[in-house]
C-alpha cells in the first residue's frame, strides 16, 4: 500500500512553491526597466493582476491536498475542495484567454459561457472526485483483504493446519500403497508356506 505524505510536508512543499513563484515574479517584475519590449512589460503587468488570484489558488490547493492525504471519514470533503479548486482555475484560463484575445483578435470565449462552463466543470469534478475516492476504498478493501488471506495461511500453515487437496490426495495414496505392500507380503508368505509343504 503506498505511503502517504504527512500533512506538514504537503503544507511545507506547497508554500515553498508558492515562494519560488514569488520570488521569479519579484525578478521578472525587476527586470522590466531594463528590456526594451512593450510586450514583456504587458505580460508581467498581467501576471502581476493575477497575484490574488494565484494565492486563492495556493490556499485551496493546499487545503485539497491535505483533505485527499486524510482518510475516511475526513476525505469525504476533497471532491468538494477539489470541485471549488476547479471554478478558479477555469477564472484563470479565462483571464489567461481574454489577454490573449488582445494579440489574436479573435473571441474565443462567445462560444463558452462561463456561468455554463463554472457549472458543468463543478459537477463533472465532484462527481470524479467521489468515483475515486470509491474506488482507492474499494482498492485498500482488497489489498487489506489479500494481506488478511495471507495472514491467516501462514498461521494455519505454522500450526500445521494448513492442508491442500493434493496433501489429502498424496496421503491417500500413501496409504493405498502400504495396504497394497501388506497384502502382497500377506501373500508371498502364504505362497512360501504352500511350496514348503509340497517339497515335504
Amino acid at each position: 500500500m503506498k505511503k502517504k505524505e504527512s500533512s506538514l510536508s504537503i503544507i511545507f512543499h506547497s508554500i515553498i512553491g508558492f515562494i519560488i513563484w514569488i520570488i521569479l515574479l519579484i525578478i521578472a517584475n525587476i527586470l522590466v526597466p531594463y528590456i526594451n519590449e512593450p510586450t514583456y512589460g504587458m505580460f508581467i503587468q498581467f501576471f502581476n493582476s493575477l497575484l490574488v488570484l494565484f494565492f486563492i489558488l495556493f490556499l485551496i490547493g493546499m487545503i485539497n491536498s491535505l483533505f485527499w492525504n486524510f482518510r475516511l471519514p475526513l476525505n469525504l470533503f476533497a471532491p468538494i475542495f477539489s470541485a471549488i479548486l476547479s471554478l478558479f482555475i477555469v477564472s484563470l484560463i479565462y483571464r489567461i484567454f481574454e489577454f490573449i484575445q488582445a494579440f489574436i483578435y479573435f473571441n474565443i470565449l462567445e462560444y463558452f459561457p462561463l456561468s455554463s462552463v463554472y457549472i458543468i466543470v463543478f459537477f463533472a469534478t465532484l462527481v470524479f472526485g467521489y468515483l475515486m475516492l470509491i474506488a482507492e476504498e474499494v482498492k485498500k478493501a482488497r489489498e487489506y483483504s489479500k494481506e488478511y488471506k495471507r495472514e491467516i495461511k501462514e498461521k494455519r500453515k505454522s500450526q500445521g493446519l494448513d492442508i491442500s487437496w493434493e496433501d489429502v490426495e498424496s496421503e491417500f495414496r500413501k496409504v493405498f500403497f502400504n495396504i497394497g505392500e501388506a497384502l502382497n507380503r500377506v501373500f508371498d508368505d502364504k505362497k512360501k508356506d504352500k511350496t514348503k509343504k509340497k517339497k515335504r
